[in-house]
């Protein structure tokens, strides 16, 4: 009898079998590996260190977000102290609107980097160290670049301007180099702990697709060692 044949590059089926069909498996382990790799690539590290004397109740009390005026790109010192004041916002603190008016006031400092522009406050407020460090690195092993980022928070009673009685540091790594997004997850990582003493350094993980200051709370909030 007589047996018809169809091309298969007309319909764009492949018998069963094929070597079409056998591919299959190995484009979709590939794709899933370059999702993972990428996924990986765009994550941030956030460790926080959080310091007082003790605990500081701020349950009911008013704070200052404090710009430096004398910052390097002023602003910059501006959209962070807004997204710090909005981070305060979203935990419940209540905040002043004149620094005579507050019970605490809260000083930020950051430094990052991504080897062709930076955000940094250059000159802090006068009190404590000025924030010098080495803020990027390349991994030789990998041949691929990491970036690292530094936001350190001051809490001042208003009434003593000189000695800090809470410190928090958060410092990024990761390879995202989109500075703005970084400074996010610091804030956000760092606020969590405002006014603890917390007894080891806490880490936090975000992806660049979560969002902070967009009426969303970052997948990552919670701490990966709380």
């Amino acid at each position: 009898p007589l047996v018809r044949t169809v091309d298969p590059s007309i319909t764009g089926r492949h018998p069963a079998g094929s070597s079409h069909t056998a591919a299959l498996p190995v484009v979709l382990i590939l794709l899933s590996l370059l999702t993972t790799s990428c996924a990986d690539s765009r994550r941030v590290s956030v460790e926080v260190d959080s310091h007082g004397h003790e605990a500081i109740p701020l349950k009911g009390k008013r704070l200052w977000v404090d710009l430096n005026e004398k910052a390097a790109n002023l602003f910059i010192e501006e959209e962070v102290a807004t997204k710090i004041m909005h981070g305060l916002e979203s935990r419940g603190y209540s905040q002043a609107i004149a620094l005579n008016e507050a019970d605490y006031r809260l000083e930020f400092m950051y430094e990052l980097h991504n080897g062709q522009e930076a955000l940094d406050s250059a000159v802090g407020h006068g009190a404590g160290p000025v924030m010098r460090q080495e803020v990027f690195s390349v991994s030789t092993a990998s041949n691929t670049t990491v970036y690292k980022g530094r936001l350190i928070l001051r809490l001042f009673s208003r009434t003593d301007a000189t000695s800090p009685i809470w410190v928090g540091e958060a410092i990024s790594s990761g390879r995202s180099s989109d500075l703005r997004q970084v400074i996010d997850y610091l804030i956000a990582a760092a606020l969590n702990h405002l006014g603890q003493d917390i007894p080891h350094r806490v880490s936090y993980t975000f992806n660049e697709t979560d969002t902070v200051f967009n009426r969303a709370k970052p997948v990552s909030i919670q701490p990966d060692n709380p």
